[in-house]
């Protein structure tokens, strides 16, 4: 598969352990789109072991960062993602701040040059980003505290539904367990039907299908 869209989201998929950094424009895999936005987030809901993500200049709108957004919901790896140069509006911005508000360890993220026309919108975006760089734990404790009632079940409706969406085509298609809403952990608990592989957390233990 080589350097392909399909390539790199399989090596994403089974969390390829030299795939650390993906820069696209020099992956030489062409402007993505929405539709390549889309397929790069059914990997990243499962992957593992990528940091950095290049899309930018990747001819991804709204829709495609919806899908990316609900990657990042259920991601707990990726530390920087570029979204520069694309053509994401407010309501792209808006899925954005939905997602960090349950991601705590997005700690850059670059999305200038995009036709977002509501500062406040890019305000919020950089605290949620600025709270991530205190740490998961402490982030999540922040960010439970600014937007209660109701944020761990948000949360937890947010990664049922991401899951629903980006793994529902796949192969090892995955289950979401039951999540205690009063719970301090805010991970996911997501099984494959098929073994014991866990993309998420319960309770902060590493959720395993016996």
């Amino acid at each position: 598969m080589g350097n392909t869209l399909e390539g790199y989201c399989y090596r994403l998929k089974n969390n390829h352990a030299d795939l650390v950094e993906l820069c696209c424009n020099e992956g030489g895999i062409g402007k993505i789109g929405d539709d390549g936005a889309h397929e790069f987030s059914s990997a990243l809901a499962m992957n593992t072991t990528l940091h950095t993500l290049d899309l930018g200049g990747m001819d991804i709108s709204d829709t495609g960062v919806a899908s990316l957004s609900q990657a990042l919901i259920l991601n707990k790896s990726l530390t920087l993602l570029r979204l520069h140069r694309n053509k994401i509006s407010n309501a792209g911005a808006k899925a954005l701040i939905t997602a960090l508000k349950h991601n705590h360890t997005i700690t850059a993220l670059y999305i200038a040059m995009n036709p977002i026309r509501d500062d406040s919108l890019m305000e919020e975006i950089q605290k949620l980003v600025s709270l991530n760089k205190e740490g998961p734990e402490e982030a999540a404790r922040k960010k439970k505290e600014l937007y209660r009632p109701g944020w761990v079940a948000e949360g937890a409706e947010l990664k049922r539904q991401a899951e629903e969406e980006l793994c529902r085509d796949e192969d090892e298609v995955l289950v979401a367990m039951p999540v205690d809403t009063s719970s301090e952990s805010e991970y996911p608990s997501f099984l494959c039907k098929s073994g014991g592989y866990g993309l998420g957390y319960a309770r902060g233990q590493h959720a395993k299908n016996d």
